[in-house]
């Protein structure tokens, strides 16, 4: 078996920064810009081929006849009917959903989904070699799920199968996430500093608080370093996929319908995944913590271990009070930076009248500005010495500034996200601290998780966030039906980003690093395994023995199943 603590090459590394690259695509691009607008598009054409009449045509129609009633977007107020800019009539789809609540209510649907499928898998990346055979699994599916999105457009009917890949290319994506952050600990402690600066700590007799102090620092350092840069990885790669996709709108804008255009972008989001993403699997290692000789759970057994070892992280952590604490503010504010995101595209397209061009380009700002921001806020880090937990707080307030001002357009009908210039100055406030803030908030959280637990707490860490980010969405689902519009969700947005910035200043991470009991492990020997010892971690010898019982009890159900 591979050891967790086998020295770090830097293929590796770079094999954990090239997935980032590849699977960017799709959050960049495909779910976050083109999937949403296509499915909306083909729902909204479904809807109206179920209503008596004819669609209005647009004002710009050559076949519109004078004095003909036709529609026409107007900037910060979305499509409106003339003469007389009235309301346009709302059309539902079978079972009287709106088009535009379905688009945020899949996107709700396919995060939920993802919790569930951290629940049943994630946990699996601490069992054998479930760790790389999981990532490789679940980037593939998610992969060609994506590139199918190109047959949707052949007719407005098959919105549904756009509404079911979203679900199933989603949860791959988010479960694929899991099993590669779990990886970002092992690396850590994998790098050759670290590991000198443990076997240091390991022989020293006296003057053990300065070589904790060492240890813990060459930490924390690497964990930012390798977590910003995956970051800045991914916005990248993002930003690459999504640019030869707006070099596509230009080039066939012309040639090829919108729908269509927009399943071919999406297409090549999911070949950008599939090809990096096997590329990055020829540097990863399994670094397979040493086998305790339980069985091996498969088929039902798979399951019911997953939700037992899930459960049992939950009462884990919840003895780590600080960790714990950062679990539940996380499961707000990542809802909040992740909303925002999922209504972005739609939003300016529905209620600013940007087109297909326009909303690519929006959409590039953004992780342009995440990627050069995230190198630019490491090297100040660094520089000055800032607290990392202050700075991930700043940036959730300013962050909280963009549903402050779009909540003044309630009381404006010039300011507050009413013009176009407003929406690209905060798209770049946006992306300038959203690379920051993820790659800040995986880094304090890797620094907190006890030792020997990385797959199951980062699978719980996922859970906390897909736990919560199908709630935005749903959000905005809800009262695009009431009110056919999403601005109302900007005020849950504001709450769900001030409330946890404030609480985080409660949140002890020096606390929490003693309760990880990551120190007093790396005093018994690194180089040799990552499985903790018994009763180290904050803690007792039962609770670090549940690996075990849990893998037994998951063989002994699976061992039922198959006598039922």
């Amino acid at each position: 078996n591979l050891r967790a603590g086998r020295p770090l090459e830097r293929r590796e590394l770079f094999g954990w920064y090239l997935y980032d690259w590849g699977n960017s695509a799709y959050y960049q691009a495909a779910i976050v810009v083109f999937i949403p607008l296509l499915v909306n598009s083909l729902a909204s054409d479904f809807a109206w081929s179920r209503v008596d009449g004819e669609r209005p045509l647009h004002c710009e129609d050559e076949a519109l006849l004078p004095g003909q009633e036709c529609y026409q977007c107007v900037e910060g107020r979305g499509n409106r009917l003339f003469p007389g800019e009235r309301e346009m009539p709302r059309v539902t789809l079978p079972g009287g959903v709106e088009p535009l609540s379905l688009t945020f209510l899949v996107v709700s649907l396919s995060v939920l989904g993802q919790a569930l499928t951290f629940v049943s898998f994630g946990p699996l990346g601490d069992v054998g070699e479930y760790r790389r055979k999981a990532l490789m699994a679940f980037s593939y599916l998610g992969s060609v799920s994506t590139m199918l999105f190109l047959v949707c457009p052949a007719s407005a009917s098959l919105y549904w199968l756009g509404a079911v890949l979203v679900v199933v290319s989603n949860i791959a994506l988010g479960a694929s996430i899991v099993f590669y952050n779990s990886y970002l600990p092992l690396l850590v402690d994998a790098t050759d500093e670290v590991q000198a600066t443990a076997r240091k700590l390991k022989g020293a007799e006296g003057g053990r608080e300065e070589a904790e102090a060492a240890l813990e620092a060459a930490r924390t350092r690497y964990e930012n370093e390798y977590s910003q840069k995956g970051i800045a990885y991914g916005y990248t790669g993002g930003s690459s996929a999504l640019l030869v996709c707006i070099a596509l709108a230009f080039a066939l804008a012309d040639a090829m319908a919108s729908q269509w255009l927009l399943g071919l972008c999406i297409f090549f989001s999911g070949a950008w995944w599939f090809v990096f993403s096997t590329w990055s699997f020829r540097y990863f290692h399994d670094r397979i913590v040493p086998d305790s000789g339980a069985a091996v759970p498969t088929a039902w057994g798979l399951v019911s271990f997953g939700w037992r070892q899930t459960f049992d992280t939950v009462a884990h952590a919840r003895q780590h009070r600080q960790i714990f604490l950062f679990l539940v503010l996380y499961f707000f504010f990542s809802d909040g930076y992740s909303t925002i995101a999922s209504v972005a595209a739609v939003f300016a397209q529905q209620e600013m009248c940007f087109s297909l061009t326009e909303v690519s380009i929006l959409s590039l700002v953004t992780p342009v500005c995440a990627a050069v921001a995230g190198f630019g806020f490491m090297g100040l880090q660094r520089r000055f010495g800032w607290e990392p937990k202050r700075l991930l707080i700043a940036h959730l307030l300013v962050m909280a500034l963009l549903p402050l001002w779009g909540v003044v357009g309630f009381f404006s009908d010039s300011i507050g996200i009413r013009q176009k210039a407003e929406l690209w100055v905060l798209a770049v406030v946006y992306g300038a601290q959203l690379g920051s803030t993820q790659a800040i908030a995986r880094s304090l959280f890797s620094e907190m998780v006890p030792v020997g637990h990385e797959a199951r707490y980062f699978s719980l860490y996922e859970v906390t966030d897909k736990g919560s980010s199908w709630l935005g969405p749903l959000v905005a689902s809800a009262l695009a039906q009431a009110y056919g519009t999403i601005r109302p969700s900007l005020i849950y947005l504001l709450c769900v980003m001030i409330v946890p910035a404030l609480l985080l200043f409660v949140v002890d991470v020096d606390k929490a690093r003693q309760e990880s009991g990551r120190l007093a492990y790396h005093a018994t020997g690194l180089s040799t395994a990552l499985e903790p010892p018994r009763g180290q971690g904050g803690a007792s010898e039962e609770e670090e023995g549940s690996r075990d019982d849990l893998l037994q009890a998951a063989a002994a159900a699976e061992k039922a199943s198959g006598a039922v």
